[in-house]
């Protein structure tokens, strides 16, 4: 599933920096929803990560990016 089809149409599709935000969002989401304790991230790392001015750098445009491709991007050990 595409990233944008969960987006809200409604307001204007993100600028590159907006949708790299976007997408550490969601990887930051993900990562602390893990089933397994153990590997999720500690309030500490997201507070850090979400504080940070690291963002995942997208190879393709936002609108061609699946959940499945987000998934695999490296960045953000837990």
């Amino acid at each position: 599933m595409p990233i944008l089809d969960v987006l809200d149409q409604r307001i204007s599709p993100p600028t590159k920096r907006e949708a790299e935000e976007v997408v550490s969002l969601v990887k930051i989401a993900f990562a602390s929803l893990n089933l397994s304790p153990q590997c999720r991230p500690t309030m500490k790392k997201v507070s850090q990560l979400l504080s940070s001015t690291q963002r995942l750098h997208l190879s393709k445009p936002l609108h061609m990016t699946t959940f499945g491709e987000l998934l695999a991007l490296d960045g953000f050990t837990t």
